[in-house]
């Protein structure tokens, strides 16, 4: 490997999507004459805060790089189904890998259970456990305080469900749950720094105004992606 040292670096993590199309990857060969990755690194914008969006079409030689400056991968599943871009073959390979959504949606239930079967559906093994808890790696990065635990020190961001399930919950099985029963509709209420921000399947104000805005902006996104087109 090259000895990065000798380029910048960032206190900041870089949030950016990479490789989500064969193109991005002939453009840089084209362009730059290197893997996209490695021009990141060049550029002194790689580090253990760094976000790495979809990823499949990057190739060994980038899988290596982002390994060596301790990033992370972020799988977005139902976005790359949606785009038939395809699936990524090296999620196996990376240290770390995350789950997201890329906007398709806000549900990281669903999300979960869609990254699940595809993995199965693509020869992985019983369950890709790193989804489960590298999230928890990132947000301690980048927000500095330990997260995904009820304990000591911990910050008190809780998601709490009211699930009645006929078969037992343990700890031995609570991955199955997850990706068989458990769903948003089980959510009941949500604390964020230890404020409920979410209870009893109602927010503690009126969303009302809040949608009617986001409905407006959104007709007037589409008219200019139209006018676009």
């Amino acid at each position: 490997m090259p000895d990065w040292n000798c380029w910048p670096t960032r206190l900041r993590g870089l949030h950016i999507h990479v490789a989500e199309d064969r193109y991005d990857v002939s453009h840089s060969h084209h362009h730059y004459g290197v893997d996209p990755i490695v021009r990141l690194a060049r550029a002194g914008l790689l580090n253990e805060k760094s976000l790495i969006a979809h990823g499949l079409f990057l190739s060994a030689q980038d899988v290596a790089v982002i390994n060596e400056f301790d990033a992370c991968l972020v799988h977005n599943v139902r976005s790359n189904m949606n785009n038939q871009v395809g699936y990524n073959p090296r999620l196996a390979e990376y240290r770390h890998v995350a789950l997201g959504t890329d906007g398709i949606g806000a549900d990281m239930f669903e999300e979960l259970k869609f990254a699940r079967f595809k993995h199965r559906d693509a020869g992985g093994t019983l369950w890709p456990d790193s989804f489960l808890h590298n999230g928890n790696l990132l947000l301690e990065r980048n927000f500095g305080a330990p997260f995904g635990l009820l304990a000591a020190g911990y910050q008190a961001d809780l998601t709490i469900c009211d699930y009645h399930s006929p078969t037992p919950l343990c700890a031995e099985n609570l991955a199955g749950h997850l990706a068989f029963a458990l769903n948003s509709a089980s959510v009941h209420s949500v604390i964020v720094a230890g404020n409920l921000v979410y209870e009893n399947r109602c927010f503690p104000f009126d969303v009302e105004e809040i949608y009617f805005h986001a409905r407006q902006a959104a007709e007037k996104l589409w008219q200019r992606m139209d006018n676009l087109a």
